[in-house]
């Protein structure tokens, strides 16, 4: 939780890139591409349990059918 401000930034490795790989700007995407449809994206977690990624979207506008 100390992190948490931290969690959606672009290369803000919370763990050692030699435990995890990857470049540390997936969640940052994540955020960028979810506000851009006025929408809010979020995570719970506990330690040692994990954590789960949340996203909400607003109701479309103009419904196709």
């Amino acid at each position: 939780m100390a992190f948490i401000n931290k969690l959606f930034g672009v290369f803000r490795r919370l763990p050692a890139t030699k435990d995890f790989g990857g470049n540390g700007v997936g969640l940052a995407i994540v955020k960028r591409i979810i506000e851009h449809h006025n929408a809010k994206v979020w995570a719970k977690g506990k330690v040692n349990e994990g954590a789960t990624f949340y996203f909400s979207l607003p109701e479309p506008k103009n419904k196709i059918l």
